[in-house]
């Protein structure tokens, strides 16, 4: 009866520590997870995560010091599935979630100001990306490579938007740019080949191959009429947008056509070609 009973003590065990591992692999929010340096007097950068969670919630204070940002953290983790910011954080350094290959969400931090470089680069499973309200700065190649990406949500507190920053996002098909965004730079939205319909709220620069590669690519609407769109065609490259067809929506069309050149007033284009219409709202 004896060892029955201790048998059955043991069995009732195994399955409580069982449990209790399987919690720790599949949650993870302990502040020994994590490494850190030094942020200056705000607070510390989160650098490495040393747990193997598929779920993961980065604390708000570290050793009583505030978190600030995140650099690196998860580079080529492809156990991580979700990762929760905190509402302290205002930086996501350069490489946090590159080659992420699992990861499916991320809960951003109200405070976020900026995204660095390819922070998010070759999320391949990432498919929704909602920007909290104070996010100022996507910078090179931040997403590029998210494949499955599907929606994505720019906020209006948007001012830079910088090279290849959505590159290669195939699953895309619209967006909205801000009217606060300074430039698009480029690449921003190139090789986007499922994108069709684009708004374009700001009045600032559009560069070259800002669309290259958008092989769906239908319309393009600005939505303020001081917009500037500079169409440059280089030897090998089909320029800011495809060969497909596209139309230019606006509120105000004046042609004036020369040798090679296409002169829409207030908008300045250079070399636009064939593959282009245009239409007043």
């Amino acid at each position: 009866m004896k060892k029955k009973c201790a048998v059955v003590f043991a069995l009732i065990i195994a399955l409580i520590c069982s449990f209790c591992i399987g919690m720790a692999v599949s949650n993870d929010n302990r502040k020994n997870s994590f490494d850190y340096r030094s942020g200056g007097e705000i607070g510390v950068i989160v650098t490495n995560y040393k747990g193997k969670a598929k779920n993961v919630k980065i604390p708000e204070k570290i050793n009583g010091q505030t978190v600030i940002g995140v650099e690196a953290t998860f580079t080529g983790n492809e156990t991580v599935e979700s990762v929760t910011l905190p509402d302290t954080l205002q930086y996501i350094y350069n490489d946090t979630f590159s080659l992420c290959k699992n990861l499916k969400k991320v809960t951003f931090s109200s405070e976020l100001l900026w995204i660095c470089n390819s922070a998010f680069k070759d999320c391949t499973s990432l498919t929704e990306v909602n920007l909290p309200n104070k996010v100022e700065k996507i910078e090179d190649s931040a997403f590029y490579g998210c494949t499955a990406l599907k929606s994505v949500t720019l906020p209006q507190s948007l001012t830079r938007l910088e090279a290849n920053a959505f590159g290669k996002c195939s699953s895309l098909t619209s967006v909205v740019v801000p009217k606060n965004v300074e430039y698009l730079d480029a690449g921003t939205f190139g090789m986007c080949t499922a994108l069709k319909t684009v708004e374009i709220q700001t009045a600032g620069i559009i560069y070259s191959n800002v669309f290259d590669g958008c092989k769906s690519l239908s319309e393009i609407k600005f939505t303020n009429d001081k917009a500037q769109l500079y169409y440059i065609k280089g030897d090998d490259s089909v320029g800011c947008i495809t060969n497909e067809k596209v139309t230019f929506v606006a509120h105000k069309i004046d042609k004036q056509i020369y040798p090679n050149v296409q002169d829409l007033t207030p908008y300045r284009y250079s070399k636009i070609y064939d593959n282009i219409s245009f239409r007043e709202m």
